[in-house]
């Protein structure tokens, strides 16, 4: 077994890990992904997730993680490199749609509405994004304008993509 290096902007470091500090670690869930970078730089690898979210019953969501204060996260590539990810450097994180549902009875109460997403990088895509908001601002541009959190999700019959609001250039409603 090597010793784990880590890329940051390009730069890569060695990382020395004390054996001993493996028992104070926070137990994590992984779940596949690809991540674009605003420079362009693509990675398929996995996302680390908290397997019991203190909000809700069940495991942190990718767009909880995404969300949460810390302002770098941690990604582990397909080639088993770890990646410290700047979270106002990633265009976008995609996940593959699944059927668990994070909150049956909060999104029975949200809005689907489809739209296309253009991206800093050229890239656009379709899906759909849950809007929750008062019915007196319920309007796509209330969601998009009013949301404190930096990223949101628009879902597609295969795949969810969780945007960086920062880097979007327009969203379209579509019909």
């Amino acid at each position: 077994m090597g010793i784990p290096s880590i890329s940051i902007k390009g730069l890569s470091y060695t990382v020395m890990v004390d054996p001993r500090l493996s028992e104070l670690s926070v137990p994590r869930t992984t779940v596949p992904a690809q991540i674009e970078l605003a420079h362009g730089e693509r990675h398929s690898g996995v996302l680390f997730l908290i397997p019991r979210a203190p909000q809700h019953s069940g495991g942190e969501t990718p767009l909880e993680m995404l969300n949460r204060t810390e302002e770098v996260f941690p990604f582990r590539t397909d080639e088993g490199q770890i990646l410290l990810i700047a979270k106002a450097q990633t265009l976008c994180v995609v996940v593959a749609q699944t059927d668990d549902v994070e909150d049956p009875d909060r999104l029975s109460t949200a809005r689907a509405e489809g739209v296309e997403v253009a991206l800093t990088n050229g890239a656009k895509f379709a899906g759909s994004v849950q809007i929750e908001m008062p019915e007196t601002r319920a309007r796509l541009l209330d969601f998009l304008n009013a949301a404190p959190s930096p990223f949101f999700a628009v879902a597609s019959e295969n795949e969810t993509h969780y945007v960086n609001r920062n880097q979007v250039v327009f969203v379209r409603p579509l019909e």
